[in-house]
């Protein structure tokens, strides 16, 4: 599959699994990866444009 130049959303993008597919994704020449989380102060990664993300599970 070609992703080079796709958008891309990433949702718990600021750890674990889901920074590491983030991270991937950039890599790999995604244009934009959009990086769904609860708090988007917690998104380090300058390649990643965080962006409020609630589901409808509470957090624990």
């Amino acid at each position: 599959m070609r992703i080079e130049g796709a958008v891309a959303l990433v949702t718990g993008a600021n750890r674990g699994l889901g920074a590491a597919f983030a991270r991937a994704l950039v890599e790999r020449g995604v244009k934009t990866v959009y990086a769904g989380v609860r708090d988007p102060s917690t998104v380090k990664d300058p390649a990643l444009v965080p962006c409020r993300w609630t589901s409808p599970i509470p957090a624990r």
